[in-house]
């Protein structure tokens, strides 16, 4: 096995386990709250996610134009597809 494949399968079953904790941890937290706050935990939540998704997006993005507009794209090429640059 290449070290693209050993790659894109370990990112993968990475993938597949943080959906399983996303999902366990929300029911996890709607389960702890009455049902007339359970908006409330929702919402709260999922602000928090987005949140996060955002700071990180944003991150990325900043340490990509920091090395450059050419140097960028290949990275997020080389990402995007699982091999090293």
């Amino acid at each position: 096995m290449s070290a693209t494949d050993t790659k894109f399968w370990s990112r993968s079953v990475t993938g597949f386990g943080i959906g399983l904790i996303v999902t366990a941890s929300t029911s996890a937290l709607l389960g702890s709250v009455d049902a007339s706050r359970s908006g409330v935990a929702s919402g709260t939540l999922t602000a928090f996610r987005q949140t996060g998704s955002v700071l990180g997006v944003a991150l990325f993005g900043s340490l990509l134009a920091g090395m450059g507009a050419a140097a960028s794209l290949d990275t997020a090429c080389a990402i995007a597809v699982g091999s090293s640059s």
